[in-house]
């Protein structure tokens, strides 16, 4: 299976993980619905593989094998001939080196840079950043600077700074990272989701830095997936249920919470818009909370965010439209 520069039929190579659900959508409606017979798929969790990339004065390439895969793109003309579509993976690397911390930051710099070249040379490329370079208090800056209402944030590590006391009441807390929470005297808060913080522990001067969120009062939770200038919404009713009230993802299974299509104003969307466009994004997913108030408010961006049932529920067929771009 190699395709090359020569090849004047349209190749597409997804770059993504064994477990990546929407790839496996995107991969079967390509080969079945569409007839594209040429397809790479790259999991970087199993698959290894030798990769070059050259670029500077006249000349750009890039070459891939992986067991019997191979690409080889050796000019620009070449590049429009192959689509691309990261999400959830990168291009693989050793694995007896994965674990090592000087590897990992090797890795990440080169990954980010590989995106970077196949976005500037390939026209039909969705090739978002990584989750680990999602950095949650500058979107909400960001957001803030687009006319976007997002909730009163404090970051802090220490519990009394400036003679101001830190509160947790009408608060809540979530992950400043994918890791970290705050420290109650019950248990350490992490894990994905939202959790209420009735009381700060007082055992260290300084730690961790920390976030608290004023807590929305919401009327519904909103899932907007963002795809080439065009937003397919869902709300998600969990306010009504006690286990999904703070945060839907407190998934009850027995009762699920109702989730239907929905449209956001215009202005809310040419200013979700123009926070993609600012950090580089095709695609990806914003959540949102629309408050007792008919207010909209920012929560966060997601570059690889889950989509999937956003298009089940709403029958948006989303895999079928990202399949179509990067065949056509």
């Amino acid at each position: 299976m190699v395709y090359s520069s020569l090849i004047m039929e349209r190749s597409i190579f997804i770059v993504t993980n064994k477990r990546a659900e929407l790839c496996a959508h995107i991969f079967f409606t390509l080969r079945l619905k569409l007839k594209v017979k040429r397809i790479i798929r790259v999991n970087s969790d199993e698959d290894g593989g030798g990769f070059c990339i050259i670029f500077g004065g006249n000349e750009s390439s890039l070459s891939f094998e992986s067991g019997d895969k191979k690409i080889e793109l050796k000019s620009t003309d070449a590049f429009d001939k192959v689509s691309f579509f990261y999400y959830q993976g990168s291009l693989p690397f050793p694995a007896q080196y994965q674990e090592l911390e000087y590897f990992k930051s090797i890795n990440k710099t080169v990954d980010i840079s590989l995106r970077k070249f196949i976005s500037k040379y390939s026209h039909r490329a969705i090739i978002p950043f990584p989750e680990s370079l999602n950095f949650k208090l500058s979107n909400l800056l960001l957001a803030q600077s687009f006319g976007l209402k997002i909730p009163k944030t404090e970051v802090f590590n220490a519990y009394k700074v400036g003679g101001k006391k830190i509160s947790p009441i009408n608060k809540i807390s979530k992950a400043i990272t994918n890791i970290y929470r705050v420290r109650t005297e019950e248990k350490l808060q992490e894990g994905p989701g939202t959790f209420r913080i009735k009381k700060l522990p007082k055992r260290a001067q300084y730690f961790t830095p920390s976030l608290l969120q004023k807590e929305v009062d919401k009327d519904f939770e909103i899932r907007s997936v963002y795809l080439l200038g065009n937003f397919y919404s869902m709300a998600i009713f969990s306010q009504n249920d006690e286990q999904t009230k703070l945060d839907y993802r407190n998934y009850n299974r027995t009762k699920p919470n109702r989730n239907v299509p929905f449209s956001l104003p215009k202005s809310i969307e040419t200013k979700l818009e123009s926070i993609a466009k600012e950090l580089g994004l095709k695609f990806c997913s914003f959540d949102l909370i629309r408050d007792n108030a008919g207010e909209y408010v920012f929560i966060e961006v997601n570059p690889e965010g889950q989509i999937g049932w956003v298009s089940r529920n709403c029958n948006y067929n989303i895999e079928l439209k990202i399949a179509k771009y990067l065949a056509s």
